[in-house]
C-alpha cells in the first residue's frame, strides 16, 4: 500500500511541476482564418519582459487604436548586446485579425525587402490565447505570457514573459 501511495504522490508532483508547453498551430490548406476583432487581441497590450533566444527579450504592445495595435520586440544576447528588433501590427482584415511583422538587425537593417513583411493569419482565438499560423501567444496565468514560434527550418523557439510596469521617466 505504501508503494502505491508513493507512486501516486510522485505522479501528482510530476503533474504539478511539469508545465505544459503551449501549442503552435498551422493554417490548414482550405481552412479560413478565425473570426476575430482587434478587441480579441487587446488583452495583449502592455510591456512584457522575459527570456528567449538565449538572452533577454522585451515586447512592447500598444493599446488598440481604431482597428489596429502596434508592437515592438527587442532581443539581447546573454551578454546584453542587441541581436535583433521587430516591428509589427495586429490589424483587422475582413472578419479576422492578422499579424504583420518586419525584422531588423541590431544595426536596424531590414531583413525583408522594403515593401515585404511576414504575415501570420489567425488560426484560433480563445480566452487569453491567440494562435496565429506558426506563432502563438498565451497568457498562462495572470501577468505571465508564453509565446512560441515555429521556424520552418529551426524548430520551435519559446519565450517566457512577465508583465512589467513601464519605467518612470
Amino acid at each position: 500500500m505504501r508503494t502505491i501511495l508513493f507512486l501516486i504522490s510522485i505522479n501528482v508532483l510530476l503533474g504539478v511541476c511539469a508545465a505544459e508547453e503551449i501549442e503552435v498551430l498551422l493554417m490548414d490548406d482550405g481552412t479560413g482564418p478565425a473570426s476575430a476583432t482587434i478587441q480579441d487581441v487587446s488583452w495583449l497590450a502592455g510591456y512584457w519582459e522575459g527570456d528567449g533566444f538565449g538572452g533577454k527579450v522585451v515586447q512592447l504592445i500598444a493599446p488598440a487604436s481604431g482597428s489596429q495595435m502596434m508592437g515592438a520586440f527587442h532581443a539581447q544576447s546573454a551578454s546584453g548586446d542587441t541581436t535583433m528588433y521587430q516591428f509589427y501590427t495586429f490589424l483587422e482584415k475582413g472578419d479576422t485579425v492578422i499579424l504583420r511583422m518586419k525584422h531588423f538587425s541590431s544595426d536596424f537593417i531590414g531583413w525583408e525587402e522594403k515593401s515585404d513583411y511576414a504575415e501570420f493569419p489567425l488560426v484560433v482565438v480563445d480566452d487569453r490565447a491567440l494562435y496565429f499560423d506558426r506563432l502563438s501567444f498565451v497568457e498562462t496565468e495572470p501577468g505571465r505570457l508564453e509565446a512560441a514560434v515555429d521556424f520552418k527550418s529551426g524548430g520551435i523557439q519559446r519565450f517566457y514573459y512577465t508583465r512589467a510596469p513601464l519605467a518612470d521617466q
